[in-house]
């Protein structure tokens, strides 16, 4: 079962879980956790091969954004993979497709539209299944 369902208390056990248990379950870290998924051009890839395994990307405000994990660096993956958390992971659960892209390219200065194939993110803070992720 998800830690984000025995957070929210979504199911019931019969008999119920034992307390110490519970307590454990409250401890534990838990929060907004968001993925972020480009697929790339081939070009865009090329180029990325020679570049750092992580690429920054513009913040905001400190504690706020996201970074890439550089996948065809290592990889025949076309993909970058974005990792947020906390206050910008529930932002990014609410954009759609469109605003995704927007939001992106404005802040990934390493990007440009024409590298994009196409875009998606994960939402399990939205997932009635999961109700968030580690953080």
């Amino acid at each position: 079962v998800p830690l984000g369902v025995l957070k929210k208390k979504a199911i019931q056990f019969t008999p119920e879980l034992p307390l110490a248990k519970r307590e454990a379950i409250e401890r534990v870290g838990f929060g907004k956790f968001c993925k972020i998924l480009v697929q790339l051009t081939d070009a865009k890839v090329r180029e990325l091969k020679t570049q750092p395994s992580w690429l920054k990307v513009f913040m905001e405000k400190p504690k706020r954004g996201f970074q890439f994990f550089n996948l065809p660096k290592y990889s025949a993956s076309n993909l970058l993979v974005g990792v947020a958390v906390a206050e910008e992971a529930s932002l990014i659960e609410e954009l759609n497709d469109e605003q995704l892209r927007k939001y992106v390219l404005e802040r990934a200065p390493f990007l440009k539209a024409k590298d994009i194939l196409n875009i998606d993110k994960s939402q399990w803070g939205r997932d009635p299944a999961a109700l968030g992720a580690y953080c």
